[in-house]
């Protein structure tokens, strides 16, 4: 029966495709991209989310529509294909792309694939290409000479690329490789096979109707003419990102391929650069060239252009990547120019759908198709000022932008639509377009009932022709004028269109009316986080009979997992309802028959892995051991789901489905010797692994009781026990000393003549409960338990140190080194010239004091208890005559600033000094020094502030640090090094408020204090940003917000953030920013602003770079020469920095040009 279904969908898709077949695109169409750069990450698979749009787009006018990259790519959007022919990607599945394109076909719309065949990927390494394959990994011909195919730096073996540059597309320096993947050699004729043998497979058996080719300065244009020759597409738009229509005019050029007729049209990245530039300098006069014309591509060869204004490249972020942003105040008037200038305009998805400007945008397209605008209309451009641009298109359609007063000259204009800054008219007499409207689509009906539609004509005194037997209408078919009203009861396929009073004809309209039985009808429910277990559904005015429901309606199944489900009755076909606890509800939904789920809204099939299979498993607590003769084990043996059967035998024998059993767990007890056998078996009949435990019983020989003392007892804990079970000497309160174990634990063995006691345990003061133990080995912890806690006395490795560490002293000084083990009960051996230590060295417990006064290389080790050796460690101590002496003071709190040495009695010559002595100089922080000339070795001296003062002190040559007492050495941090750290965040444009910082857990700890709650304000920096410094700490956890709460107003936790961390709301891409270096991938570039040379230092080869300007424009790129990057030509301003890694890897930097 599948096959049949299969069959039958193959053969309705072949039909509507030869149905719906304008082969040719007419110069009057409107289109739309149909995603954005996100759209891969869209909860419901995109192409679902285009195909429930689909009406929408249809009702809108839409022509075409651009859909992403369909192969299996390197990243969601699809601009790195590895595999051509799988088509199952992030987007969808391929099932999923063919229903969408077969649902667009229905609704007249035709569908552009994005093609990429400037390179590849590869299906798993960097080029093993497959499906094609052109012998790859073994040949290399396909690819490039100058193109990467290992981060090594080796090439391909086929021609060199692409020069754009010389081909006058692109600006000295650029080239047509693409280094994130393989660039494919179109001059090998294999190569061109290959790639026209895809496209005709997209068009043939997927249902693809054109393309959209990408990276076009990559290869000649020559061979878009060989593809689409091979093809046939019904319309072709290639990608030239460039402002300069100059250049969009030569490739159009170079699609010719040596005859007269471009082959392809090309966006008009002119048109959206001229209208960016007019509205950002306030200056419309851009609009018009010197000759009059438009100045962008539609000024020179109209009926080439695609007219935009941004896409999933130039657009704001997440919808695009921030490259070249049209204007979001001057989108309205944006599309007032396209929609009814020449050229063939495209309306980006997120616009239509998400901007808040569907409606007037729908009013504009309706506009241009009532007067029958086209690629080709007549342009008559009546002013171009400051603050007037206005046009008349046809002499039907009038429009101008700008601030100033305006309006057509003549009679009959009507004004249409009208904003901020920008209004349509048009004349009365408007071309009448004929249209026809289906009252009721077509779809699944249950058979034995009607279904009444009604045709109806835009005007009444149009003429409708139909048939509902699948063939095409001509004016011979059945006809009515106005409308008509048809009643279908069986399976149908109407066909109809509508001729004017002028002989004009619309398109074609297709509906499908198939009658059968109703599907079951059952809707599955996942429950959300914060609902109770008690889900249910209420459901009213069902299409067919079902009992009537009381709030809060029908309990529902729980399915697995979250997921309830619940079956209506085999008469009803749709139904209002809701989820809801009894509480907590959904909105009011609708759904019609057949298998439902709904997860926040309806899905489009069933999840992915939404009812997971768990391998059964079972568990057995507690587990085998030794336990006291006389005792009872209470043991569960337990499946690890409910509805498993557990099977179990207690004399070792193997378990099998005719053991023993319980559902779900069995609770045994057991008091002699056993060994416990079980398995789980889950409801689809599969066994768990057999698990062992066995249960041995032994009457013990001695009688200990462990027990770990709490925090708050002394150390002095004792045993107090009566009523012994056997001969035991009396004890007075508060009982017998315990000896300590190991950490708290403390322990007491019995007499060998008690098997059983009453005791409690106490300090003299704090006490437990009175208890009672048997003999074995008992351990305490709050309560008796079952055996030893795990790692109760845990194994420490011996480890020795010294204490001061090896370094240079001064010759006539005495070292005190300590030599100490980790415990105290360890040994420590050394010797102390050089040699290796072994136990037979000299040797001390715990530790070991030692007076070195000469050169010495200590060496020692340490063994513990056990016998186990740690590492050897090794300490150097040097002794020197100081070439300087000086002395370095910590003046205290209270001193003044004015500290001075008072010396006398110096070994050595030195200028008489008079009191209060010599002025010290400021070192760091609190402390001062002073260097006695180099006649010196030693002195007598004391400090003062010219009142407060030292006692008498002495000091020989040498560095010499005193804070109330000379030190052995230079404190550690004495003169610490403040650190900073700048971080910068980008709001969204609907915050109103100063973005705040909230940041907390500063490394290293202790270096900034948390702030509270919303944190406090940041500081406005350079286009768009804030910034905020941190005093003290290398890293802190933050989160930038609005002052309020949700993830509205707030970023995720960010966690162990660092100096120059930079945040874009929205963005996936986060860049290093900052005003010292940038390290990004052990990439440093400074300095960082730049004026003239830009530095790059890496670990890892880079072999290109490019500049990219604020507005997207590439102003610099080439290879990265000497590790510098000459910035002298380019203007002060924001830039990003793309530094291309011979791994393939693109890094980012954002720098700021002076």
């Amino acid at each position: 029966m599948k096959t049949k279904i299969t069959l039958l969908l193959v053969l309705f898709s072949c039909f509507i495709s030869s149905l719906f077949a304008q082969n040719v695109a007419n110069g009057r169409e409107v289109m739309i991209q149909g995603f954005h750069w996100t759209t891969d990450a869209s909860t419901t698979k995109w192409y679902d989310v285009v195909k429930n749009n689909a009406a929408n787009l249809q009702n809108a006018g839409f022509d075409a529509i651009w859909l992403p990259p369909p192969s299996k790519s390197t990243g969601g959007m699809g601009y790195i294909p590895t595999v051509w022919y799988d088509l199952n990607n992030a987007q969808g599945t391929q099932a999923q792309l063919v229903s969408l394109i077969t649902e667009l076909h229905n609704k007249n719309i035709k569908v552009l694939a994005d093609i990429v065949v400037n390179h590849r990927g590869g299906t798993l390494g960097w080029y093993d290409f497959s499906t094609p394959s052109w012998n790859t990994p073994v040949q290399t011909w396909s690819i490039c000479s100058n193109s990467n195919i290992s981060a090594s730096g080796q090439k391909g073996t086929g021609n060199p690329d692409y020069d754009p540059a010389q081909a006058g597309l692109k600006s000295p320096g650029t080239t047509g490789l693409f280094t994130a993947a393989r660039d494919l050699d179109h001059s090998n004729v294999e190569v061109r096979n290959g790639i026209k043998t895809w496209m005709l497979w997209l068009k043939n058996e997927i249902g693809f109707d054109g393309w959209r080719y990408d990276f076009v300065h990559g290869f000649d244009g020559k061979y878009i003419k060989e593809y689409n020759d091979a093809t046939s597409p019904y319309f072709s738009v290639g990608e030239l990102l460039e402002g300069d229509r100059n250049r969009i005019v030569k490739w159009l050029d170079y699609t010719k391929a040596g005859t007269n007729t471009a082959s392809s049209t090309a966006f008009d990245f002119a048109t959206k650069s001229a209208l960016q530039n007019a509205f950002n300098d306030n200056n419309l006069s851009y609009l018009k060239d010197g000759s009059g014309k438009a100045s962008g591509l539609i000024g020179v060869w109209p009926d080439k252009a695609v007219t935009m204004l941004d896409n999933h490249d130039t657009g704001p972020v997440p919808y695009g990547q921030d490259l070249w942003i049209f204007p979001g105040s001057k989108l309205l008037n944006g599309y007032a120019y396209i929609l009814t200038h020449p050229g063939t305009p495209m309306v980006w998805w997120p616009h239509y759908f998400d901007w808040g400007i569907r409606t007037e945008i729908d009013k504009m397209i309706k506009l241009r198709k009532d007067n029958l605008l086209s690629s080709t209309s007549t342009l008559n451009i009546v002013a171009a000022t400051n603050n007037l641009y206005a046009a008349i298109i046809d002499d039907k359609v009038a429009m101008k932008l700008g601030s100033d007063n305006w309006s057509p000259s003549g009679t009959g204009w009507t004004l249409k639509i009208s904003g901020n800054n920008f209004a349509i008219w048009d004349k009365l007499g408007a071309v009448d377009v004929p249209s026809l409207t289906v009252s009721q689509v077509g779809g699944f009906f249950t058979t034995g009932t009607t279904v009444s539609t009604t045709l109806t004509a835009n005007n009444p005194t149009s003429t409708i022709y139909y048939t509902l037997d699948g063939t095409t209408p001509t004016i011979a078919s059945p006809s009515a004028v106005g409308s008509v009203t048809l009643s279908i009861n069986t399976t149908k396929t109407l066909n109809a269109f509508v001729r004017n009073a002028a002989g004009v004809n619309s398109t074609i309209r297709t509906e499908i009316y198939t009658f059968g039985t109703l599907p079951t009808f059952t809707v599955y429910f996942k429950k959300p986080a914060n609902w109770n277990a008690a889900v249910k559904v209420y459901y009213w005015s069902t299409t067919g009979t079902a009992p009537v429901a009381a709030w809060p309606g029908v309990s529902m199944t729980k399915d697995c997992g979250d997921w309830y489900s619940y079956t209506f009755p085999s008469t009803v076909s749709a139904s209002n309802l809701l989820f809801n606890d009894g509480t907590l509800k959904t909105g009011d939904l609708t759904a019609t028959a057949g298998i439902r789920y709904y997860d926040g809204a309806w899905l489009a099939g069933e999840p992915a892995n939404r009812c997971p299979s768990i391998a059964p498993e079972v568990t057995i607590s507690p587990v085998g051991g030794t336990f006291t003769t006389g005792s009872t084990v209470n043991v569960e043996v337990k499946a690890n789901e409910t509805t498993s059967t557990v099977y179990y035998t207690l004399d070792g024998t193997t378990p099998t489905t005719a053991s023993p059993s319980a559902i779900g767990t069995k609770s045994l007890t057991i008091t002699t010797n056993t060994t416990l056998k079980t398995i789980a078996v889950n409801t689809t009949g599969v066994s768990s692994a057999i698990k062992t435990e066995t249960y041995t019983f032994v009457t013990p020989t001695t009688f200990t009781v462990y027990f770990k003392k709490p925090a708050n007892w002394n150390a002095a804990v004792k045993v107090y026990y009566w009523g012994t079970t056997g001969t035991a000497p009396t004890v007075a309160w508060p009982g017998v000393s315990m000896t300590k174990d190991c950490g708290d634990w403390y322990s007491y063995t019995f007499p060998s003549t008690v098997s059983a006691s009453n005791l409690l345990f106490n300090d003299g003061t704090l006490k437990t409960a009175d208890l009672t133990a048997t003999a074995g080995i008992r351990y305490y912890d709050g309560v008796w338990l079952a055996t030893e806690p795990a790692n109760r006395c845990p194994s420490i490795a011996p480890d020795v140190t010294f204490t001061p560490v090896g370094g240079t002293f001064a010759t006539g000084t005495s070292i005190n080194v300590e030599i100490k083990a980790n415990e105290t009960t360890s040994t420590v051996y050394y010797t102390l010239d050089g040699t290796i230590p072994t136990t037979a060295s000299a040797s001390a417990v715990g530790a070991k004091s030692l007076v070195i006064s000469s050169n010495t290389t200590l060496r020692a080790f340490a063994v513990n208890t056990t016998g186990v050796s740690s590492a050897i460690k090794t300490e150097t101590y040097t002794f020197v005559t100081p070439t300087t002496f000086t002395v370095y003071f910590k003046k205290p709190a209270n001193w003044n600033a004015a500290v001075r040495v008072y010396y006398w009695g110096t070994t050595g010559t030195a200028p008489t000094v008079a009191w209060p002595g010599v002025a010290m100089t400021k070192d760091c922080g609190d402390w001062y020094s002073y260097t006695f000339p180099s006649t010196v070795s030693a002195s007598n001296l004391l400090f003062n502030d010219g009142t407060l003062k030292t006692g008498d002190l002495t000091a020989t040559a040498g560095i010499r640090y005193y804070d109330g007492a000379w030190l052995a050495g230079e404190p550690a941090n004495r003169c610490p090094v403040q650190t900073t750290m700048t971080v910068y965040f980008k709001p969204p444009t609907n915050w109103t408020t100063t973005p705040k910082i909230h940041y907390w857990n500063a490394v290293p700890a202790g270096s900034a204090t948390n702030t509270t709650w919303p944190g406090v304000n940041m500081t406005l920096d350079t286009n768009g940003f804030y910034k905020y410094t941190i005093v003290g700490p290398t890293s802190v956890n933050i989160i930038f917000n609005n002052g309020s709460s949700g993830t509205a107003n707030q970023t995720p936790d960010l966690l162990n953030k660092t100096n120059g961390f930079s945040y874009i709301w929205g963005s996936t891409l986060k860049v290093q920013d900052a005003k010292k270096p940038s390290i990004t991938n052990e990439i440093i570039v400074y300095p960082n602003p730049v004026q003239e040379s830009l530095q790059v230092s890496s670990a890892s080869s880079v072999l290109r770079y490019s500049v990219i300007s604020s507005q997207g424009a590439v102003v610099l790129e080439g290879n990265l020469k000497d590790s510098t990057i000459d910035m002298t030509s380019l203007s002060a301003g924001m830039y990003f920095v793309k530094l291309q890694l011979e791994n393939g890897e693109e890094v980012f930097h954002k720098i700021v040009k002076k």
